[in-house]
């Protein structure tokens, strides 16, 4: 599959120089992914601050336990964070009536680069129920999905603020 990777930790400053984009990498598949895990195959995937200082090792400050598995030639890191998509693939322990084949989900593995979760910038990403959430049916162009995805976002930050 297509995807942007990197084979070492690049330095501050320096991702740009160690970031591969090519279609060496294999793409999952059902025998291969978590029997919770979904499959999806990324239309859309953005670029955040976080997906840039977790693979270069400055992610809050260098704390060690947030910084991203250090990538190498054999266990290559796929970065990114945030993607929207169309689900292929749904484990065997997934609610098959719920998360279907076809359906149209975005989602955040934010965890991506932190816990070794697949990063987003690919053709492909897994991901797991509550990582995701559906996009209306009603909502056809760029501009409505866009809008969905924003106040998604808000949503979730807003959650988060409440809860401390």
């Amino acid at each position: 599959m297509k995807a942007a990777y990197l084979k070492e930790r690049p330095s501050i400053g320096e991702l740009g120089n160690k970031l591969f984009i090519d279609s060496t990498l294999p793409a999952p598949n059902l025998d291969e992914i978590k029997p919770t895990e979904i499959i999806v195959q990324v239309k859309a995937s953005s670029i955040n601050v976080d997906d840039i200082h977790i693979p270069e090792g400055s992610f809050l400050g260098g704390l060690p336990f947030l910084q991203s598995k250090v990538p190498s030639s054999d266990s290559p890191l796929v970065i990114g964070s945030d993607f929207a998509g169309i689900i292929t693939g749904v484990g065997s322990k997934v609610d098959q009536d719920k998360y279907k084949v076809g359906q149209r989900v975005c989602g955040i593995n934010h965890l991506q680069s932190v816990y070794s979760e697949m990063g987003t910038w690919a053709e492909f990403v897994v991901t797991e129920e509550k990582r995701i959430v559906f996009i209306p049916v009603t909502f056809h162009s760029r501009m409505q999905l866009r809008s969905f995805y924003h106040c998604l976002s808000f949503t979730v930050c807003w959650r988060c603020l409440k809860q401390r």
